[in-house]
């Protein structure tokens, strides 16, 4: 079984230990403004998140039964409008042989036309939306 040694600057992994190019202890005022420049830069980070996912919204909605071979529009509402009409939107659906059409923006929503491309039956799925104002 190996001896573990004391611990000392050598075998201290990096990332534990500060670095210092001098060798000398580094004073506590200088680790404490690499603290705080760290506390501030969590800080941004945290701000600018909350800006970015003000910008973006999601919601589904269910697509109700689709005959075969055939498509239906499905509105979904924006949960929170922007606005005005400056936004993009990506639209999906998730169920067997259903795939998406057009994508329409309006004030407030989005229409989704889902095409049913199995032409021997009926399916449902959900449409989800994500939605960005520029």
């Amino acid at each position: 079984m190996a001896q573990i040694g004391p611990q000392t600057r050598t075998n201290i992994p990096a990332r534990f230990y500060p670095q210092v190019p001098t060798g000398k202890p580094v004073r506590p005022e200088t680790l404490n403004s690499h603290l705080r420049f760290l506390t501030d830069g969590i800080q941004d980070v945290h701000e600018a998140c909350q800006a970015i996912s003000q910008k973006f919204q999601t919601n589904s909605k269910a697509t109700g039964t689709i005959g075969a071979s055939s498509s239906v529009q499905v509105v979904v509402p924006i949960p929170s409008p922007f606005p005005d009409m400056n936004y993009t939107a990506t639209a999906g659906v998730v169920g067997t042989q259903l795939t998406v059409g057009d994508v329409v923006l309006a004030k407030g929503s989005v229409t989704v036309t889902v095409i049913n491309r199995d032409g021997g039956a009926s399916h449902s799925g959900t449409v989800s939306i994500i939605v960005m104002h520029h």
